[in-house]
């Protein structure tokens, strides 16, 4: 939701309580806006009322919050101190109900509108802000592709890889990008890059590097190709399961005189026919 549009939806989910209604989703949702961010903020605002307080986007008079200043213009100090609360908040929850990087930067630009109008920060920069200080804040899902019948589901610890476009679809698959020489998961790197599976075929589980690019295990380099010496070295390791290794342990376990065998002397030897 835009700003204006969070601002006029939090007056009117207020109004609704306050005239003793219960707000829906449905009632309430901005033209082209999901349903889910709208019942997000239904709840942080019954949340808040509940408490005795009132959500920073609705503040009509300048009050004081834990952060937030109504009378004062937002700084960047400020911004960077209130990113880091939703984070520490964010990791009580589960990863679907964080806070995602751009409904982050919209609510500083709902708090950044409602104070006083000598705030130079930008939009860009508020967004800096927040990639800086909340770097795995998942990313929105476009809901087109939530819907497209051709996408496999995905567990929800891939939601931020696949928003950013990191993971991708195909053939049925989730997969990503990897750099075979440090292990890192970009579109581009210091090595070569291969395509690895990321989501198991029960469409729920992460494999062992899915779990590395979403930063539940810690990232492991790929072992760099063995060198044609090293080859060499590992197959003279097994002669000894070959069987000409055990068949024959030296010259003397040979038969015959070295001479060849002939069906018509000097002319058709044995084991031609």
């Amino acid at each position: 939701m835009t700003p204006e549009q969070i601002v006029e939806t939090t007056n009117k989910i207020h109004q609704s309580l306050t005239q003793g209604k219960t707000p829906t989703a449905i009632d309430m949702a901005p033209m082209n806006v999901p349903f889910g961010e709208v019942q997000r903020l239904i709840d942080q605002v019954q949340e808040e009322r509940s408490q005795g307080t009132q959500t920073a986007v609705a503040v009509i008079e300048p009050q004081q919050t834990q952060l937030e200043n109504a009378a004062e213009h937002l700084t960047e100090k400020e911004a960077t101190e209130i990113v880091q609360r939703w984070v520490t908040q964010d990791d009580e929850v589960e990863i679907s109900e964080r806070r995602t990087l751009e409904e982050m930067v919209e609510e500083l630009e709902t708090i950044k509108a409602l104070r006083p109008p000598i705030s130079d920060i930008s939009a860009s920069r508020l967004k800096q802000i927040v990639q800086k200080y909340a770097p795995n804040a998942p990313r929105r899902i476009d809901d087109g592709l939530k819907s497209r019948k051709d996408v496999p589901p995905y567990p929800v610890e891939l939601a931020s890889l696949v928003a950013s476009g990191a993971a991708f679809s195909q053939d049925g698959f989730w997969l990503t990008k990897r750099c075979t020489k440090c292990g890192q998961f970009k579109t581009k790197c210091c090595g070569p890059l291969e395509t690895v599976s990321v989501v198991r075929q029960d469409e729920r589980t992460l494999t062992s590097i899915g779990r590395q690019a979403v930063g539940l295990d810690p990232i492991k380099p790929p072992k760099p190709p063995k060198t044609v010496e090293q080859i060499a070295e590992e197959r003279k390791q097994t002669w000894h399961q070959e069987s000409w290794w055990r068949d024959f342990s030296g010259t003397s376990e040979l038969q015959g005189n070295t001479s060849v065998k002939m069906l018509i002397e000097n002319f058709l030897p044995e084991g031609l026919t």
